[in-house]
């Protein structure tokens, strides 16, 4: 019963509603264009929290809080990412960011213990 009026509320003014809306609309975008220049990106950092402290102590004692960058490749179909043709072209494509003087460490899967072991791992890494 509630949905049959609303319904014949609706259809029976839907021409003023449809007005509203666009108006509301173009108000919306006349307010909200003023309004970007009031804004800053950032601005969820409270230097007054804990965990703002925190995040400076560990930055101070251990050098976290700094970034890390993860990087995916992607294989032709059926190639090998075990081959020494990938591995090569990884290499390639990664010794810039090696030898950029910001860069503190590369770690990377195929020099881990692990990678030359033709182990498959299940769901639950057993």
């Amino acid at each position: 019963m509630l949905f049959s009026r609303w319904g014949a509320f609706a259809y029976r003014f839907r021409r003023p509603i449809v007005l509203v809306t666009v108006l509301f609309a173009i108000a919306s975008a006349v307010i909200g264009a003023r309004v970007t220049s009031a804004l800053s990106a950032g601005g969820w950092v409270d230097p007054t929290s804990e965990s703002f402290a925190v995040s400076a102590r560990l930055n101070d004692e251990f050098g976290a809080g700094r970034g890390t960058l993860i990087v995916l490749y992607q294989g032709e179909p059926g190639s090998d990412a075990r081959s020494a043709a990938v591995q090569g072209a990884i290499a390639t494509s990664l010794a810039r960011l090696a030898a950029d003087s910001r860069v503190e460490d590369l770690s990377s899967a195929s020099r881990s213990p692990m990678s030359n072991r033709s182990t498959r791992w299940t769901r639950y890494g057993h």
